[in-house]
């Protein structure tokens, strides 16, 4: 995409469009019109047509180059770098949960009523005594098996059935 010089709303911008998305950096002087190259005439009635119109070219160059050299910003992040001079900061990219974060995580969700029965009323206290209490067993059982979610299967079930039944003594 190239930039441009264009009179929007009276003013001199610098235009571009990606991505159905506009970017329009203000030059900072009024006018009438452009002429075909998009610069200042010089009967446009302003003084230091020179250094106004080296100040569209200036400014053009910086935009076309935001657009080449940082495809992927969109016109928002492109116009605050344009202006500001400074790159978005990148997302930040969080890890996954373990195994037992997400059960935690899933627990703490019930309490607060973010996670609902499927008739939409929250969990009981005693299922959410039961989830806390499964959840500490969870714990001592990592400390013998590992709790990745590739190992969630058939052997983690036998595995942690036969923890309960022989190390803890459950049913």
């Amino acid at each position: 995409m190239l930039a441009k010089s264009i009179i929007y709303k009276g003013s001199v911008y610098i235009y571009a469009s990606r991505f159905r998305e506009h970017v329009r950096i203000p030059c900072g002087f009024r006018v009438d019109k452009l002429n075909a190259n998009g610069l200042l005439n010089k009967t446009c009635g302003l003084s230091d047509i020179e250094g106004k119109n080296n100040h569209i070219k200036d400014t053009l160059k910086k935009v076309q180059a935001a657009l080449d050299n940082y495809p992927d910003l969109t016109a928002k992040q492109l116009t605050v770098y344009i202006k500001k001079g400074v790159l978005p900061s990148a997302p930040v990219v969080s890890r996954p949960l373990t195994f037992l974060e997400a059960f935690q995580k899933f627990i703490d969700d019930c309490e607060s009523g973010v996670k609902l029965t499927r008739d939409n009323k929250r969990y009981a206290k005693n299922t959410i005594k039961s989830y806390k209490s499964t959840l500490a067993n969870l714990h001592k059982f990592n400390k013998v098996y590992s709790l990745n979610w590739e190992d969630i299967n058939d052997k983690f079930y036998h595995a942690l059935c036969e923890y309960y039944w022989t190390d803890l003594k459950k049913l």
